[in-house]
């Protein structure tokens, strides 16, 4: 019995002569598998764009650019927001902190 990549196939064959499983029958089930090859061909499509190198950004060199006018230019600012917990239900508080960090993105 072959494996497929639509399918996989279980069997339990006994042999008719053995003793020890005597009364066993070959089994056979074929089950798809369409969340696996899905996972399959997303994992592909981000090979690929590893292979192309989509994610890598060429960085200024040292020498070329000023530091502080860097930074003039394309400020940083990072806020953090604690995410809610799945062990309770959502409440003002969460709210009240995700308004702190809008309200200071804003005043940035």
């Amino acid at each position: 019995m072959a494996l497929t990549t639509n399918a996989i196939s279980t069997a339990l064959v006994t042999a008719a002569g053995d003793s020890a499983n005597k009364g066993y029958i070959a089994i056979s089930i074929t089950l798809p598998m369409f969340k696996r090859d899905t996972l399959l061909a997303i994992e592909k499509q981000f090979q690929k764009d590893w292979e192309r190198h989509i994610f890598e950004v060429d960085m200024p060199e040292d020498d070329s650019v000023d530091l502080e006018k860097l930074h003039e230019k394309y400020p940083k600012w990072v806020g953090t927001f604690p995410y809610p917990y799945m062990n309770g239900i959502l409440h003002l508080g969460h709210g009240f902190s995700a308004s702190k960090l809008e309200f200071a993105a804003g005043w940035e």
